[in-house]
């Protein structure tokens, strides 16, 4: 008798959980009015790709650009930062802030070579060009 009220409880639930995800159509969404393009440089290795790989030596300096676009009718300010990308305990890469520590395998953090301005103010309907220093180890390495 109490598998049954259990089982009939469980079943309940589940329709209800189940109404409520097919039958409720409210969609949130936020515009995206802003938008990031890298500005290629010639010592990147695959020029198809819109991320920077670039080919450099053991303490070259280099300057990358990217070009923040808003287009909303307001300034707006972007927060800018470089980070490590990590993995989190559930196997997924997190790409921005994050408490995880460094792995002891790492022997560069990007956020030591790569440095950029903490934020940007992009004025109302326009595109501003945002630089960041390279400074690569007087060490030379095989690697990404």
């Amino acid at each position: 008798m109490i598998v049954k009220k259990i089982y009939g409880f469980s079943l309940a639930v589940f329709i209800a959980m189940f109404s409520f995800f097919v039958f409720n159509n409210t969609a949130i969404a936020a515009e995206m009015n802003f938008s990031v393009n890298t500005v290629i440089p010639d010592n990147q290795i695959d020029k198809s790709k819109t991320y920077f790989n670039l080919k450099m030596n053991s303490n070259q300096q280099q300057d990358i650009m990217v070009t923040l676009k808003n287009d909303t009718k307001k300034d707006i300010t972007v927060e800018v930062g470089v980070n490590t990308a990590k993995t989190n305990s559930n196997g997924v890469v997190e790409y921005g802030k994050s408490s995880i520590k460094n792995d002891s395998s790492l022997k560069y953090d990007i956020s030591n070579i790569v440095k950029g301005p903490s934020s940007v103010v992009i004025p109302a309907s326009s595109s501003k060009n945002v630089a960041f220093h390279i400074t690569m180890p007087k060490e030379s390495f095989d690697g990404i």
